[in-house]
């Protein structure tokens, strides 16, 4: 897939009353710093939201966790969760640069990254009687599944030691996710990509039983 086509795309599936009412951007990302280097992409998932139809262009950034340190392999490296809140333009904005300069903005600042390359769009149903991987990093994808994106680190050459020794990925993930539920420990494959999310809310289905009194007086 081209960036064009992926901008295309996502331009078909936003408009609004499509899938959604889609207002804002939730960004959720993991970050990884080294001391002294640059800070960078360990996994973001961007979600798709509504409820906050006054977001500006100004980012609107709070840390979800504290500083996470001492994960074996990754000598002197800080990690840590960064949630921001973008208006939905911000997305296609983020898009064009990254296909023009290979930097990825959405948070409203330059985040390090591999060679990201966009694949295709994949739609993820809930869980059900099989469970579905990749919800464990999505956002409440409970009712009628989510259109999903994703962009994939093509290198992954800084998560090496996650690779050598998948407990040390056991490790991040839990503290991850005492400040956000998201549990990437079983999804190494996902390290250093984005994920854009699109959840379908035009169309929940919903099924009540009547009051025990309708059903007795009806017999």
């Amino acid at each position: 897939m081209t960036f064009e086509k992926l901008r295309e795309e996502l331009a078909f599936l936003l408009a609004p009353g499509r899938i959604g009412a889609f207002d804002h951007i939730e960004l959720i990302e993991v970050i990884g710093t080294p001391r002294g280097g640059v800070t960078i992409n360990v996994l973001s998932v961007a979600v798709l939201a509504e409820g906050h139809p006054n977001i500006g262009d100004t980012e609107r950034t709070e840390r979800l966790t504290e500083r996470i340190g001492r994960i074996d392999g990754f000598r002197d490296w800080s990690f840590g969760v960064m949630r921001t809140l973008r208006p939905v333009a911000a997305l296609d904005q983020a898009l064009s640069t990254l296909a023009a300069s290979g930097e990825w903005t959405l948070s409203g600042h330059t985040l390090g990254t591999g060679t990201l390359r966009p694949d295709p769009a994949m739609f993820v149903p809930p869980d059900g009687t099989v469970r579905v991987p990749i919800n464990n990093v999505l956002k409440n994808n409970f009712w009628a599944g989510s259109h999903v994106f994703r962009l994939t680190d093509q290198d992954k050459t800084p998560f090496a030691p996650f690779f050598a020794d998948r407990r040390r990925l056991q490790v991040l993930s839990d503290a991850v996710s005492a400040g956000v539920p998201i549990a990437f420990a079983g999804l190494a494959d996902l390290l250093g990509d984005v994920l854009i999310q699109l959840p379908v809310t035009v169309l929940v289905p919903s099924v009540t039983a009547p009051p025990a009194r309708s059903i007795l007086m009806s017999q």
